[in-house]
């Protein structure tokens, strides 16, 4: 719950465990560790006196290990 000037956010986060996924990677002598998480994010937003539903998709993103100084993706 975050309030501020009369609008307020109220949000649950509903974590299911089964839906990470976590990876391990190489990178030289050390390792790097992902692991994503989709949760559902659902409550109510009200501003300005409107009350709006939400009802969406959040991501929790861990890292941990021994990063490159320079990443690159594809």
């Amino acid at each position: 719950m975050v309030r501020d000037r009369g609008n307020s956010l109220d949000i649950t986060l509903d974590e299911d465990p089964a839906t990470a996924f976590e990876v391990v990677t190489p990178v030289g002598r050390g390792r790097t560790w992902t692991r994503k998480l989709a949760i559902r994010a659902h409550g109510t937003a009200r501003v300005n006196g409107a009350e709006l539903p939400i009802d969406g998709v959040a991501m929790i993103d861990e890292n941990d290990g021994y990063h490159p100084r320079f990443t690159h993706w594809r």
